[in-house]
């Protein structure tokens, strides 16, 4: 899922939410999972409010870039002492001996001096006032031009630039210029993306932001379980071991690494062990529909790991009438329960109550895996 940019050619491509859902219904859920299951030091929309529009994804982000701009500016233009020369009649700085000597008769009264005053016209107010004229001649939403050109009339005394990437590069930021961080960002990819000329032979240049939902998918089931499952005494482990080694001794090969391992803290033996599908098991009537792959690969590594139980998680279709359903099979030789699990994604990773009750629902169920007693075959 994502947004492919090639020039004036712009595709996008979008989750299906459901049986006749529209454009928009896609953008904002994709939002919506990039915002819940981003990272701290990835650059997804984490500091953002997500919204919709006809104008798609693209327009979300400038629309992002002018709110953030606008709101960054209440507490004033980033100011920095900018070292400058000029004409004075007051000694304040350093003066300048090279203009002295060389000054004409009749000007002794000025100096040229050299001084650093905190000035809002410095390499970060430019960038920004470039990025709001890109913004501005960009958009296709009038509400966002509109607040584009609001904007730079308060950056009419900033100087006019145009930035390159050296530019950009050289600029640090200062402890008390974070706040200006991702528009500085989007200001290099701006730089860094070309208009193409699709006659030119070679190959073509553009821009591209792709996710697969699969890992979207697990990020934001990992994000869930690391918050809750605290509350049970259980943590996610870091995955490590082999799966099979040789006979005679050496090293062993098949890394064990399933999606989720669970166990108790302070321990380093695995307790419960998960796996995540981005796949249709639950049918509209509750009847699961999975296949010998499904449940090969989380038995493995529960008989590995002598894990007390298993679980495998998948997205509910959005016509379910439930935002969680569950199955319990107990795995013949180890008599050990696993748990289908499927989840309304966009309840479980809204910010209301329903997705409150429904993570700590499902931090719950998987708990619960390790009190399992051992289950008839």
């Amino acid at each position: 899922m994502g947004v492919v940019d090639v020039g004036d050619v712009i595709v996008e491509i979008l989750p299906k939410t459901a049986d006749g859902d529209v454009r928009s219904d896609g953008a904002a859920f994709l939002g919506r999972l990039l915002r819940f299951a981003g990272k701290e030091e990835a650059p997804v929309l984490s500091d953002a409010s997500i919204a919709a529009g006809e104008g798609g994804l693209l327009e979300i982000i400038f629309a992002w870039a002018a709110r953030t701009i606008a709101d960054n500016l209440r507490d004033g233009v980033p100011r920095r002492y900018e070292v400058c020369e000029e004409v004075s009649t007051a000694v304040r700085g350093r003066v300048e001996l090279r203009h002295v000597v060389r000054q004409r008769p009749g000007r002794a009264f000025e100096l040229t001096v050299r001084h650093a005053p905190l000035r809002e016209d410095n390499p970060v107010g430019r960038v920004v006032r470039w990025l709001v004229e890109r913004l501005c001649t960009q958009t296709r939403s009038l509400r966002t031009r509109a607040l584009c050109l609001k904007l730079l009339q308060s950056l009419l005394h900033i100087a006019q630039i145009t930035p390159t990437k050296a530019d950009l590069e050289r600029l640090t930021l200062k402890s008390m210029e974070t706040r200006w961080r991702p528009l500085i960002a989007l200001a290099r990819i701006f730089l860094s993306q070309q208009r193409p000329d699709p006659a030119l032979g070679g190959s073509l240049p553009a821009v591209a932001v792709l996710f697969t939902l699969h890992d979207l998918f697990e990020a934001a089931l990992r994000r869930v379980l690391r918050e809750g499952l605290g509350a049970h005494g259980l943590l996610l482990q870091r995955n490590s071991g082999q799966l099979l080694y040789p006979i005679s001794g050496g090293g062993g090969s098949l890394g064990l690494r399933p999606d989720f391992r669970i166990g108790q803290k302070g321990a380093t033996e695995a307790t419960i062990i998960g796996d995540a599908k981005w796949k249709s098991i639950f049918d509209r009537s509750g009847l699961l529909h999975f296949s010998e792959a499904d449940v090969y690969q989380v038995t493995t590594y529960m008989a590995a790991l002598q894990a007390k139980a298993g679980f495998i998680v998948c997205p509910l279709l959005e016509t379910f009438p439930q935002t969680l359903c569950r199955s319990t099979f107990a795995v013949s030789g180890l008599k050990r329960p696993l748990d289908f699990l499927g989840i309304r994604l966009s309840v479980l990773i809204s910010d209301g109550p329903d997705g409150v009750d429904l993570r700590k629902l499902v931090c719950d169920f998987i708990a619960e895996g390790q009190h399992a007693s051992v289950l008839a075959a």
